[in-house]
């Protein structure tokens, strides 16, 4: 093997290992905070959550929780869908939210389908 491909494989090897490093260092949210979360979800949002990644769970609790204002993993994730208004999660009606997920479930349904559309990006598909 010639020493253009071998730095080529050490090169691949290094951000493969950075890039499972990161994956590794999520630290999902703990039993109280899901216990509490669990408490304002029906059974079918308890399952969509526990079936999300890592990342999936901690956005699903900035959105329950609404401590999502000014975080880059937050934007265009909102609540404002209204009964003239079925923008919620779309980003679309920046500015217009009317605060916090009154329906929790809801706030799950958004952080789950980010999450898939997150995943169609990067994967290319």
């Amino acid at each position: 093997m010639n020493h253009k491909k071998l730095s080529s494989l050490a090169a691949l090897a290094l951000v493969a290992g950075t890039v499972s490093q990161i994956e590794a260092k999520c630290t999902s949210p703990s039993t109280r905070q899901v216990n509490s979360m669990f408490a304002k979800i029906d059974l079918n949002h308890q399952k969509m959550y526990n079936d999300m990644s890592c990342e999936g769970q901690n956005l699903a609790m900035q959105l329950v929780n609404q401590s999502c204002a000014g975080k880059n993993s937050c934007a265009g994730l909102n609540s404002c869908k209204t009964a003239n208004n079925s923008c919620a999660g779309k980003g679309s009606c920046k500015g217009n939210s009317p605060g916090p997920f009154t329906d929790k479930n809801k706030a799950i349904e958004v952080a789950k389908k980010h999450m898939a559309n997150k995943r169609a990006s990067t994967s290319g598909y």
